[in-house]
């Protein structure tokens, strides 16, 4: 008797595991929600750790002014909750004269893969370029799953036609204006920066810039996406990492773009590298010897670039380079290379705002 009840139990048990997953997998074939809730934790959890890090090498000295809202009540470019939509200001520690001139302006825009991330997360490094002499300006914007492409597009272009009408308030000057971000960041920087400089392709996007091309002077891309159809991984044979890669890619873009199909619209208008004229403004680009971005991102955006006549600067490590310097590695200031890409991102701003 005890056998048949044991027996019976397993038998129960194995069916309930079955069941789960079999319904798990139906889950994840019908919504990208579940996948992309599990990309942000394990992303939300690198950034904290990043910070924590990295808290020792912000600078004291710069004034900031935190959680400003950019869009009015009631947009309908409004985010799941307010903070979707605020902006954090560093400013220069404060000048002799009663009176400064408004100082060149660094726009921000944080990574997180699309679905995670926070205006706050590069602090300490936004701060370092405050103290450098520039006014730097952080944006949040609303994250997939929640919300979806071009929402966030949307956002950071009110985002910047608050800030040209507000310059004196924040002390930013509207004519020496220099969009940047990280990863995920760094794809809709360039994407804005295309917006802005390709008239065609602002109308394909139904954007109305909030800049003219002569107020953006730079783009200031680290860790980027640049090709959606090049993220990838590409070995041969396929592993079962590569596999899992993959469909983290595939899930993540669908959470994002709202699109399950590739080819798609939003992946083609989220490709910079496809929208790309001579008139992009100066860009300068930096990223790893061991991110896997770098050889299918990076790389070939800086060569687009350069094709079409752009003003380009790279500091993109390689196979020479002794250390790993992985994916964000900008943000570790207790390495001499993310002294070097935070010192060669100085240059490179205050060449271009000159």
């Amino acid at each position: 008797m005890r056998r048949i009840l044991r027996s019976g139990w397993l038998w129960w048990f194995a069916s309930l595991v079955v069941f789960l997953l079999v319904a798990a997998l139906f889950v994840l074939h019908v919504t990208p929600t579940p996948g992309a809730l599990l990309t942000r934790r394990v992303f939300d959890d690198g950034a904290v750790a990043m910070r924590a890090r990295n808290a020792q090498f912000a600078d004291p000295a710069v004034r900031v002014t935190r959680d400003v809202g950019y869009l009015p009540v009631g947009s309908p470019l409004a985010g799941k909750s307010p903070s979707d939509t605020e902006f954090d200001v560093y400013r220069p520690p404060s000048p002799q004269q009663s009176s400064p001139l408004p100082a060149p302006t660094i726009v921000w825009i944080h990574g997180g893969g699309w679905v995670s991330g926070d205006k706050a997360d590069p602090a300490h490094y936004l701060s370092r370029l405050a103290g450098a002499g520039f006014t730097v300006v952080s944006l949040n914007y609303s994250l997939a799953p929640e919300r979806r492409y071009p929402l966030a597009i949307g956002q950071l272009n009110e985002a910047l036609r608050f800030l040209v009408a507000h310059a004196g308030e924040y002390g930013i000057d509207p004519a020496r204006l220099v969009l940047a971000g990280d990863s995920a960041g760094a794809n809709l920087a360039s994407q804005l920066s295309a917006i802005i400089s390709n008239p065609a392709f602002a109308g394909e996007v139904g954007v109305v810039p909030a800049l003219s091309p002569s107020q953006l002077r730079g783009a200031l891309l680290n860790c980027g996406v640049y090709d959606a159809y090049a993220l990838k991984p590409q070995d041969q044979p396929r592993s079962t990492v590569t596999r899992l890669l993959s469909w983290g890619v595939d899930n993540t873009l669908w959470a994002y773009t709202g699109q399950r199909r590739s080819p798609s619209l939003g992946r083609d208008q989220m490709s910079t590298i496809r929208h790309l004229t001579a008139t992009y403004p100066p860009t300068w680009i930096g990223a790893g010897n061991v991110d896997p971005l770098t050889a299918t991102q990076s790389v070939p955006f800086a060569s687009a670039l350069r094709q079409r006549g752009v003003d380009v600067s790279t500091l993109i490590y390689d196979a020479s380079t002794p250390e790993q310097l992985g994916h964000e590695f900008q943000f570790e200031l207790g390495t001499s290379a993310g002294q070097r890409a935070l010192n060669e991102s100085i240059a490179f701003v205050r060449r271009v705002t000159r």
